[in-house]
């Protein structure tokens, strides 16, 4: 925290797809393979309704799971009833020909033996582990991992990250609210989070003048002046530390018009997963947004557009300004 007791972001957001929906996606595969994808996908399609049904029920076994035991869960009677209409017999005959062991069908029910449901589990708790430990290494003076957010109600989860980081792991009373929450204090006070560290590199699309380093299939010729295209023109860095309220102290960058004569123009905002992008096709880098600019038509070529990007919350703004007439143009993207 800094001195007025806001929050200070030490490291850019990471993570990926290994949460509760990783855990569903395992459960759906193996039901694939039960029944076959065929028969899922038909179910899906004509009982939505008792579909739903099975994957509320399997949200709340997902929760209460903690790792021992069976994991039981619901067989809806259509799914039994689709099973049946397409391939002739009931799974509970058909199971009895495979070679399949830790799973029954019992009472309208679907019983998991231990090691199959904790398998449902594996590769979301191995990446989250892995996430985690590679922070921990990135990051000094880690002193509590909190859980929040659904699937940190999981009492497997609970119970495997405790196991591992120890003392470091707080759970509050209801982590699957703590986001909810955060996000309504995050509203009222935005300056909540003093400061953050821009996750990506965020620049423009420029042309500049060729050189002899630039690649010759970006070389293009205007009125007989030699231009390349595509150029990564950084405004903020990857790893910046930036105040939440530094508008104040944003930059404008100079640009340059191409050609005379232009009502608009259209600026092209990129951002890149390197620190020092120089092409705007480059592996890592995406579009974000457009703006269009209204132009002075009466500019000559080469006259001055004036650039800034301000980064600090949860969306980019942009400002352009025509060098010419001063007219300003804002666009915000979310990030």
């Amino acid at each position: 925290m800094d001195t007025g007791g806001n929050l200070v972001e030490l490291h850019p957001p990471s993570g990926g797809d290994f949460g509760g929906t990783l855990v569903d996606a395992e459960f759906m595969r193996m039901l694939k393979s039960l029944f076959r994808e065929q028969i899922i996908e038909q179910f899906k399609q004509e009982h939505m309704l008792e579909y739903w049904q099975l994957m509320e029920d399997f949200e709340v076994k997902k929760r209460m799971y903690n790792g021992t035991g069976k994991l039981i869960v619901k067989n809806p009677p259509a799914l039994a009833e689709t099973y049946n209409k397409v391939i002739g017999t009931t799974i509970e005959n058909e199971m009895k020909t495979k070679s399949i062991k830790g799973i029954e069908f019992k009472q309208g029910k679907i019983h998991l033996a231990e090691n199959i449901g904790r398998k449902l589990f594996t590769k979301a708790f191995d990446k989250i582990c892995e996430a985690i430990d590679t922070l921990l290494k990135k990051v000094d003076g880690i002193q509590r991992i909190v859980l929040v957010g659904g699937f940190s109600e999981s009492a497997f989860l609970e119970l495997k990250i405790t196991e591992k980081f120890k003392d470091l792991v707080l759970i509050p009373k209801e982590p699957g609210k703590a986001v909810l929450h955060g996000a309504v204090m995050y509203g009222g006070k935005p300056t909540s989070i003093a400061t953050r560290i821009c996750p990506l590199t965020y620049g423009i699309a420029q042309m500049v003048a060729f050189k002899s380093h630039h690649p010759a299939e970006k070389k293009f010729t205007i009125d007989g002046k030699d231009y390349c295209d595509d150029v990564f023109h950084v405004h903020i860095r990857k790893g910046t530390k930036v105040a939440v309220d530094h508008k104040g102290s944003a930059k404008y960058q100079k640009y340059f018009r191409p050609t005379q004569n232009l009502a608009q123009t259209i600026i092209q905002v990129y951002a890149s997963e390197n620190t020092e992008p120089e092409f705007i096709d480059e592996n890592g880098c995406s579009e974000i947004g457009q703006a269009i600019v209204e132009l002075d038509r009466s500019a000559h070529m080469g006259s001055k557009i004036w650039v800034k990007l301000i980064f600090g919350g949860t969306e980019l703004e942009l400002v352009v300004r025509d060098g010419n007439h001063g007219q300003k143009t804002n666009a915000v993207f979310k990030l």
